[in-house]
């Protein structure tokens, strides 16, 4: 299969960017047991968002080439070779900042103790400590249970001889989910066909339309939406603060103007993590922290020309207890991304029913759905490219990010 070129782009040019990363590792060392290391598996999909980071990882390996940063190379080849997880997301996220930055910058040796990256000025070192704030064990799993979630759901619409509905399910306390509970409530859900509500939980069930009046469900194959909502573990917190923390340390014997980066998973919502950010600098125990530049990477798909990219949205917290300030702007930090788009607005979900729009933070949000409708008027059937959220009638979450809205899970490496 061949890999996709996402639209703008020339294919050779756009190839040969992506071979910077065989050109590194090894053609044959990557396609030697794909499946059991991340950049391989990144490697060996064909689809352009993947087509996309590693485009955006061969920008970064040619920069790196150009200004001769040889260790930095050598540690990219080792930590992705020793395929532990946490070391590869540091490292790329790492490169991906290096790539963004288009600033006269000066990466930090590798695995020096107190900085990551220098942003050099005429009268001013702005020096950074980059992290990545990875998966938690919590969200792998309840994405787990949620994938088990879906298939029970769809055993039962077949077993009660349902088709073309949506269950949206959620729980009011992390510590209140419990898998074989939640298949209970399913279970009882359509059994009854009505919504239940009960101390901890509450259901909505509700018939899933085509987007056509042309178009009614097929009966071939079970079309079905399944949203599972549960409240954050308070271990998110602590483990997001943590990382703060201890870039706080790395910078804290550096007397300059000190920059915490930090990239969110797909998982922790801008707002909520700004609100972290902004209770701990209210303590007044981080004069020597600046600020912190949040961003988050996510597929997002531009409504009004329904096509698909990624779109990079950050946001900065000035620390006002801070000995020195940093202005943000565009002149301070000029950042470039080499495909997609560039964000300020941040998305937030929503819950969307017949009665309005409720916001939805500090939730895990998953989603899942497919849809085979099939004309009035013939015998052809038309499987719709289906993202649950994109039916109107229906009730959906909607992350919005102006006419953009993210999709699918978040971003493999960066």
């Amino acid at each position: 299969m061949k890999r996709q070129i996402p639209s703008g782009f020339d294919e050779t040019n756009f190839l040969k960017t992506i071979d910077n990363i065989k050109l590194l590792f090894n053609e044959r060392w990557l396609n030697k047991n794909p499946t059991k290391n991340i950049l391989k598996k990144l490697w060996h999909r064909k689809d352009f968002l993947a087509a996309s980071e590693l485009y955006i990882i061969g920008i970064g390996i040619n920069k790196l080439q150009n200004n001769d940063y040889t260790d930095w190379l050598k540690d990219l080849y080792k930590q992705i070779n020793k395929n532990k997880e946490a070391p590869i997301y540091g490292i790329m996220y790492e490169l991906f900042i290096y790539t963004l930055f288009q600033n006269k910058i000066e990466l930090a040796v590798p695995n020096q103790a107190h900085y990551d990256l220098k942003i050099i000025k005429e009268k001013q070192f702005i020096y950074t400590s980059i992290k990545k704030l990875t998966t938690s064990d919590q969200e792998k799993e309840l994405k787990q249970n949620f994938i088990d979630l879906e298939n029970f759901y769809i055993k039962e619409l077949k077993k009660n001889n349902l088709n073309g509905l949506s269950l949206y399910l959620q729980f009011n306390d992390y510590k209140n989910f419990n898998l074989e509970s939640a298949k209970i409530i399913i279970k009882k859900t359509l059994t009854s066909k009505r919504n239940l509500t009960g101390n901890n939980f509450f259901t909505i069930l509700k018939e899933i339309k085509c987007n056509s009046d042309n178009f009614i469900i097929n009966d071939n194959k079970i079309s079905h939406q399944f949203n599972l909502v549960i409240p954050y573990d308070e271990r998110e917190q602590k483990r997001f603060i943590n990382l703060f923390k201890k870039a706080s340390n790395n910078l804290n014997k550096i007397d300059e103007c000190n920059l915490i980066i930090i990239g969110l998973s797909s998982t922790i919502d801008m707002q909520t993590a700004k609100k972290w950010i902004i209770n701990e600098f209210n303590k007044n125990k981080y004069t020597r922290i600046s600020g912190v530049l949040l961003t988050q990477y996510l597929p997002a798909q531009n409504i009004k020309e329904n096509s698909t990219h990624l779109n990079l949205q950050f946001n900065f917290i000035y620390n006002i207890n801070a000995k020195l300030k940093i202005d943000f702007t565009d002149e301070t930090f000029k950042m470039e991304l080499p495909i997609g788009t560039i964000s300020q607005k941040n998305s937030n979900y929503h819950m969307i029913t017949d009665n309005g729009s409720l916001e939805m933070t500090e939730h895990y949000i998953f989603q899942s759905g497919y849809k085979l409708c099939e004309h009035l008027f013939g015998k052809m059937e038309y499987n719709f490219s289906y993202v649950p959220h994109l039916t109107e009638e229906i009730l959906l979450l909607n992350k919005q990010i102006g006419t953009l809205r993210p999709i699918g899970d978040k971003c493999v490496l960066l």
